[in-house]
């Protein structure tokens, strides 16, 4: 039953951000979603599960879910967060949102180990956010090195030019 909620809500939430009118250039959006990719699936299994900071179920529905938080979720809602968020003006706010987005984060991973999908001892719970604030620090940094290679290239586009 988790199965068919966690593969029917992935879908609903692609959909949806497939949809919604995009803020930043589509370079942007690639480099987001290509770094916390790349950042999160290392953390994830070196640090957390090698370190055995989390127990991951032998259960292959489980797993199936773990992966797609992992690969699908946790980077949709960053890029989400980030295509709604750089366009902001206002520090403040983008500040206040990176700690939502951390927040976010951490309860996905909370209600992962809730439903049993993966089980965090008390140190893997403790540096589960302060590693996944990473993912959300490298994405940040990918924005600006992409934002700095479309305006050296000379690809005009307005979310290049807000920040």
């Amino acid at each position: 039953m988790i199965f068919v909620v966690a593969i029917t809500f992935s879908v609903l939430l692609l959909t949806a951000f497939v949809i919604k009118a995009k803020h930043l250039h589509l370079f942007e959006l690639l480099a987001i979603w290509f770094s916390v990719t790349a950042v999160n699936s290392p953390i994830y299994s070196f640090f957390l599960v090698n370190k055995h900071w989390i127990t991951v179920s032998d259960n292959n529905e489980l797993a199936i879910i773990r992966i797609i938080y992992s690969e699908l979720l946790s980077p949709l809602f960053i890029t989400w967060i980030l295509d709604e968020t750089l366009t902001v003006k206002l520090k403040i706010v983008r500040y206040l949102s990176y700690l939502g987005t951390l927040g976010i984060l951490f309860l996905g991973g909370f209600t992962l180990h809730l439903l049993g999908v993966v089980r965090f001892n008390s140190a893997g719970m403790i540096w589960y956010t302060p590693f996944k604030s990473i993912t959300l620090i490298i994405a940040l940094l990918s924005v600006r090195s992409i934002r700095c290679l479309i305006r050296k290239d000379g690809m005009y586009d307005e979310s290049t030019c807000n920040n």
